[in-house]
C-alpha cells in the first residue's frame, strides 16, 4: 500500500479488490443510488473531513484525485491535473464516468 491508495500485487488480490468495488456498486443500486454524484454525497455524509478540499479546505469540493483518494476544489483540481495523471488522476464528481475500481479507491481513501 502506497499512501492512501491500495496496491494489489497478486492477481487474486486484484480480483478481490475489484469484486469489492463491484459489490459496492451493487449495494448502491439496491439502495437507490444511481449516479456517482449521489454515491459521493452518501460517502461524504459519513466522513465530515471529506466535505472540504484536502489542499485548501474550500467547502464542498466537486473534484477528486483518484490516485490519492482525496476530494479537491476546482482550483486545486487544476493544480493536480498539471502534475500529470501518473501523479494525480483527477475526475469530476458529477461530470465524469467512474469505474467501479475508482469508486472503491475513493471509498478506501479520503
Amino acid at each position: 500500500s502506497i499512501g492512501r491508495y491500495p496496491r494489489a500485487s497478486a492477481r487474486a488480490n486484484v480480483r478481490a479488490w475489484l469484486a469489492a468495488g463491484c459489490a459496492a456498486l451493487v449495494r448502491m443500486s439496491m439502495q437507490g443510488v444511481n449516479s456517482a454524484g449521489t454515491y459521493f454525497e452518501a460517502l461524504r455524509a459519513g466522513r465530515p473531513d471529506d466535505c472540504a478540499c484536502m489542499d485548501c479546505e474550500a467547502p464542498n469540493p466537486q473534484w477528486a484525485s483518484v490516485t490519492n483518494g482525496i476530494f479537491v476544489c476546482l482550483a486545486c483540481s487544476g493544480r493536480h491535473r498539471s502534475l500529470g495523471v501518473h501523479v494525480s488522476f483527477v475526475r469530476s464528481l458529477l461530470m465524469d464516468a467512474w469505474k467501479p475500481e475508482q469508486l472503491r479507491a475513493m471509498e478506501l481513501g479520503g
